[in-house]
C-alpha cells in the first residue's frame, strides 16, 4: 500500500459509504476486488486481492459496522462482507448538509459524485467530516461535550 492507512481508509470509506448511500434502503454485496483501483498489492488471482489488502478492505467494512455507520451479513476469506446496508446514523450523516453550507448537496450526494468522478481528495475530505459528524452525534446523544 502506497497511501498511508488513514488516507487509504478514508478513501475506502467513502467510496463504501457512496454505494451504500446509492442503494439505500436494499442491502449489497461489499466485494474487495471492486475496491482494487485503491491497492497496490498484486492480486492474488483474477477477484482475489492480496491477502493483506483484503484484510484491510475488510477490517474497514467491519469497522464501519462496529462503529455503527452500517449493518452486514457474513464476511469471508477473500474480504468480501455481504448484505450490508445503512444504519439509521449512517444514514443520518449522510443526508446532513456540510457545516459550510446552508443548502446544496448532501455528504451523500457528495460522496457519490466524488466516487464517480474518481476524486479521491473529495472522498477522503467528505469522508472525514461525515465520520466526525458520526462522532459528534454519538457525543450528544450521550451528553458529552464535543
Amino acid at each position: 500500500m502506497t497511501a498511508s492507512n488513514i488516507e487509504l481508509f478514508d478513501v475506502l470509506t467513502g467510496r463504501i459509504l457512496a454505494k451504500l448511500y446509492q442503494h439505500f434502503p436494499v442491502d449489497v454485496p461489499l466485494e474487495a476486488w471492486d475496491y482494487r483501483d485503491l491497492f497496490s498489492g498484486p492480486p492474488m488471482e483474477d477477484g482475489w486481492l492480496d491477502a493483506d489488502d483484503s484484510a484491510f478492505f475488510q477490517s474497514t467494512v467491519l469497522w464501519l459496522g462496529s462503529a455503527g455507520y452500517l449493518e452486514h451479513g457474513s464476511a469471508t476469506n477473500n474480504g468480501d462482507v455481504y448484505g450490508c446496508v445503512l444504519t439509521a446514523k449512517g444514514l443520518e450523516v449522510l443526508k446532513a448538509l456540510p457545516a459550510s453550507l446552508q443548502a446544496g448537496p448532501t455528504l451523500g450526494d457528495q460522496l457519490v459524485d466524488a466516487s464517480k468522478g474518481g476524486a479521491k481528495e473529495v472522498l477522503r475530505g467528505v469522508a472525514s467530516e461525515a465520520l466526525s459528524l458520526g462522532a459528534r452525534m454519538l457525543t450528544s446523544h450521550f451528553g458529552l461535550p464535543s
